[in-house]
C-alpha cells in the first residue's frame, strides 16, 4: 500500500526540484532579475526595520518637535511680558515724579502727624498763631479698623477714598489769615472746607481775628482693608 503514496510524492518533488532550479538558473543567468529580487528583498527588510525599529525613533522625534514647539511658544510669551514689563518701567520712570505727587496728596494711611505738622508750618509761615488743632478721637494709624456706620451719609470725596476730619483754629491778623487761607487750598494733601467760621478780638493796642476752621483730608482706605 505504501507504493500508491510514494509514487505521487516523487513525481510533486521532481516538479518542485525542476520549477527551483529554473528560477535558480534565471537568477544567475539575468543580471536584471537579480538586481531587482535584491531590491525587493531590500524594500522588504528596510520596512520590516522600520516597522520594529525606527519607528519608535520617529514616534519619539514627533514628540520632542512638540515639546520643541511648546516651549517656543512658552518662550515667546515670556518674552513678551518681559517687553511689557519693561515698557511699564519706562512709563513708571517717566511718571515718577508726578505719582510721587499724588501719593503725597492721598497717601494710603489717614497720616494725621503729616496732615497737622503742615498746617503748623503753614500757620508759623504767616505768623499766626495755633490755638487749637485736632482730629477725631479713634484714628487707626496701623492695624484693621472696625468697620462702623458714619453718621455722615454723603461725603465730598469718590467711593473709594476716605476723610479724615480736621479742626483747625487760628489766631492773627487778617491779612495772615487770609494768606493762611491760600496756603490750605495750595497744600500738597488733598483737603475740603466743610465750614468756615470767623470771630474778632479787640484791644488797645490791635484786633485779633480768630479764624476756625473744619475740613475732610483725604485718604486711600488701604488700612482697613489690608491692614499694615
Amino acid at each position: 500500500m505504501s507504493q500508491p503514496l510514494s509514487q505521487p510524492l516523487n513525481k510533486n518533488y521532481h516538479r518542485y526540484k525542476d520549477f527551483f532550479l529554473n528560477i535558480a538558473s534565471i537568477y544567475r543567468s539575468r543580471p536584471t532579475v537579480k538586481a531587482y529580487l535584491e531590491i525587493m528583498l531590500s524594500l522588504i527588510a528596510i520596512i520590516i526595520f522600520f516597522l520594529f525599529a525606527i519607528q519608535p525613533t520617529v514616534l519619539t522625534i514627533l514628540e520632542l518637535n512638540k515639546e520643541i514647539k511648546y516651549r517656543e511658544d512658552s518662550l515667546a510669551k515670556m518674552q513678551q511680558k518681559i517687553n511689557d514689563l519693561d515698557k511699564a518701567g519706562q512709563v513708571l520712570f517717566t511718571y515718577s515724579e508726578a505719582i510721587e505727587k499724588i501719593n503725597r496728596a492721598i497717601p494710603n494711611t489717614p497720616d494725621p502727624a503729616s496732615i497737622l505738622n503742615q498746617i503748623t508750618i503753614l500757620a508759623s509761615l504767616n505768623s499766626l498763631t495755633v490755638t487749637s488743632l485736632s482730629t477725631p478721637e479713634e484714628i487707626v494709624i496701623k492695624g484693621i479698623a472696625q468697620e462702623k456706620i458714619s453718621k455722615k451719609e454723603e461725603s465730598a470725596f469718590p467711593e473709594s477714598i476716605k476723610n479724615l476730619p480736621v479742626t483747625i483754629t487760628v489766631s492773627g491778623k487778617y491779612e495772615n489769615i487770609n494768606l493762611f487761607l491760600s496756603g490750605m487750598e495750595n497744600m500738597r494733601r488733598v483737603i475740603k472746607f466743610e465750614s468756615l467760621s470767623i470771630n474778632s478780638s479787640r484791644s488797645e493796642e490791635n484786633t485779633t481775628i480768630l479764624l476756625t476752621i473744619n475740613g475732610d483730608v483725604a485718604y486711600l482706605d488701604l488700612v482697613t482693608k489690608k491692614g499694615i
